[in-house]
């Protein structure tokens, strides 16, 4: 039910490493995930959509060159043997991440909705794009849309709705998106930083340890906000020399 595609891929063991890896991104899980979309790529290398959701792994967890390389990847298969939407969206990503192109990634994503007016990915993505562009009040509609389209609450979605909402000065709506998914497991690395941003803001001391006592020492995004905070603290031995 997570998927309104069946991706293109010759091998029936890497779309279930694909599928199997899409779930666990969509449950907060991306480090799981990594291991899995690796698999689906080594078992089929022309495999368009695990490669451009290897991508999105890798921009969750802060790793921006192994996420480009997989978006320039997924992006040289477009048009070969992929379907439809898979083409929308290997597009889009590719304006979004490489070109940077907003304004054809929009373009682009329209279109795709017009086709598949029932894709969360469709709204996630323009939600995206518009949030880039400062449409923020636009941006939190398409990631709405997205939450309310899906079978199953997927993390990114919530995540991007929460961050969007942070970004608009409401508070008190992020913190309720993350805490309720939080109360059911564990946050992700976006989801954390985000938390622990809105804490930060807010001087709710309690919330910042207990999230500094959930998240790996060295996961990427943390690592950077924490940077982050001890420049604003002042704190000057922990910045990178």
């Amino acid at each position: 039910m997570l998927l309104l595609i069946l991706p293109t891929t010759s091998s029936l063991e890497a779309l279930q490493a694909y599928r199997t890896g899409l779930m666990h991104f969509r449950s907060g899980s991306p480090r799981e995930a990594i291991a899995l979309l690796e698999r689906a790529v080594e078992l089929d290398p022309q495999f368009c959509s695990a490669h451009r959701m290897l991508a999105n792994v890798y921009v969750s967890l802060g790793d921006g060159q192994a996420a480009r390389q997989n978006y320039a990847k997924c992006f040289e298969l477009k048009d070969r043997r992929l379907t439809q939407e898979e083409n929308f969206r290997a597009a889009a990503t590719n304006h979004m991440n490489m070109t940077g192109n907003l304004e054809k990634a929009t373009a682009v994503l329209v279109l795709y909705k017009q086709a598949y007016p029932r894709s969360t990915v469709a709204s996630n993505l323009l939600g995206l794009v518009y949030l880039r562009m400062g449409r923020t009040e636009e941006a939190l509609r398409e990631f709405q849309r997205a939450i309310d389209l899906a079978v199953v609450p997927a993390a990114p979605d919530l995540n991007n709705a929460s961050r969007t909402l942070m970004i608009m000065g409401r508070f008190g709506e992020a913190k309720k998106i993350l805490d309720e998914w939080w109360q059911k497991g564990s946050l992700n690395s976006f989801q954390t930083t985000t938390r622990y941003t809105i804490a930060f803001i807010e001087n709710d001391a309690a919330t910042m340890e207990r999230l500094a006592r959930e998240i790996p020492a060295d996961d990427t995004l943390w690592l950077g906000l924490q940077q982050q905070v001890a420049f604003f603290r002042g704190d000057s031995s922990k910045l990178v020399r």
